[in-house]
């Protein structure tokens, strides 16, 4: 396969912007001139080698092969993303997660181990019924084999990663976008991005929601068909629901906040209570009480969840959660498989940098203060499979 250089020029030019690095700043760490870069950027012939392209590749977090051929993992990557409110710039979001499998692919190449494992649940995922039972009856079966009981869930993420296998983080998301999947099938190897925006609770269920689009095998997400909610999605919010505010958790909480519930007795500081104790919005604990015949007919809305906080009693405890919650979370395996490629002398401090979205010095003091201390970087370039390669194309 011969070089494209015009097309290998704009692949070095895009991932030195997307490393934070000008011309000058890779002149001063690659050792070749301003020009060169320049020409080499433009598909202009010049004297760079294979070695030089490898170093500026260690420089600015990709590979020699990704430089020279493209990516093999972005023509391969399905996606999926959950959009709301007609949104049609999703592909940002995906862009982004599509970075963090090529970084995954990566690290097979730096470090053995630590790989997303294949993952069967061995759960029974319902194949007939209404799109509302089978939502429940699978949140159900969910809630069953990891011995949930009728509680709240603490870590929705780590179920999530127990029952897939996929990895999950959050970013800051465009406008209309919720979550994005993205799978490289080659590698069996999966991420979840939730959008950090969104209110704490709300992400909860969007992740919940898409843990149940995963289960129950859909390959696309449709919204809406004709303006209403499709069978999958319609499916996936009652999965959502009975996973995070299951109905037996609902009776057995009233029960205990009341004595024996009943329909008159439940009022907005009670909905409020309850959608506090089970982490979910006021709205679907809305929906829950009203599938089980306990809302009352005037309460038809509730303010936002941060309203309800201050109103009864946990206002800047909530501010304080949202705050985290905003914060955009690298998926935890990938982290983990980065930082030990880094202790190896195998990736750079840059790339770690750059997945956590903080200042190069502030991420080599985090982990000096852990006592994680990388080996000398090395790069190993197979340069006789390249030659071999450049060989049997020029032969056909």
């Amino acid at each position: 396969m011969d070089v494209d250089l015009v097309a290998t020029g704009a692949r070095v030019r895009v991932a030195r912007e997307k490393a934070g690095l000008s011309q000058r700043d890779l002149q001063e760490q690659c050792g070749l001139s301003q020009p060169t870069l320049q020409r080499l950027e433009t598909g202009v012939p010049t004297r760079v080698g294979l070695e030089d392209l490898d170093r500026i590749a260690s420089l600015i977090n990709s590979s020699l092969q990704d430089l020279l051929y493209g990516s093999a993992v972005r023509e391969r990557v399905l996606a999926a993303a959950r959009t709301h409110d007609g949104a049609t710039n999703a592909a940002g979001a995906l862009d982004q997660a599509a970075e963090l499998l090529e970084l995954d692919d990566r690290l097979d190449g730096a470090i053995q181990g630590l790989r997303q494992p294949a993952v069967n649940p061995g759960l029974a995922v319902p194949a007939s019924g209404t799109s509302q039972a089978r939502g429940r009856v699978l949140a159900a079966n969910v809630r069953t084999a990891l011995g949930l009981g009728t509680g709240p869930i603490s870590d929705l993420s780590d179920i999530l990663e127990q029952l897939t296998g996929v990895d999950v983080g959050s970013a800051p998301m465009p406008d209309g976008v919720s979550v994005v999947c993205v799978t490289d099938p080659a590698r069996a190897t999966s991420l979840v991005l939730v959008d950090s925006n969104e209110v704490a609770d709300r992400q909860r269920f969007t992740l919940a929601h898409e843990l149940g689009h995963l289960l129950f095998g859909d390959r696309a997400h449709v919204d809406a068909v004709g303006g209403r909610r499709s069978p999958l999605e319609v499916r996936c919010d009652e999965f959502a629901r009975n996973l995070l505010i299951p109905a037996d958790g609902v009776t057995l909480w009233l029960g205990r906040a009341v004595g024996k519930a009943e329909r008159s007795q439940v009022d907005e500081r009670m909905v409020a209570l309850l959608a506090r104790h089970f982490r979910v919005t006021p709205d679907a604990t809305r929906v829950q009480l009203d599938r089980m015949s306990l809302l009352p007919a005037t309460m038809t809305s509730l303010p936002s969840g941060r309203t309800l906080a201050y109103r009864y009693g946990w206002g800047p405890a909530f501010d304080s959660e949202q705050a985290e919650a905003n914060q955009p979370r690298v998926p935890r395996r990938l982290l983990d498989r980065a930082v030990e490629a880094y202790r190896a002398g195998r990736l750079g401090v840059r790339v770690l940098a750059r997945l956590q979205g903080r200042p190069v010095a502030d991420v080599e003091q985090a982990l000096a203060d852990a006592d994680i201390v990388a080996s000398p970087l090395v790069r190993h370039s197979d340069m006789d499979a390249l030659v071999a390669r450049a060989l049997a194309s020029t032969a056909t």
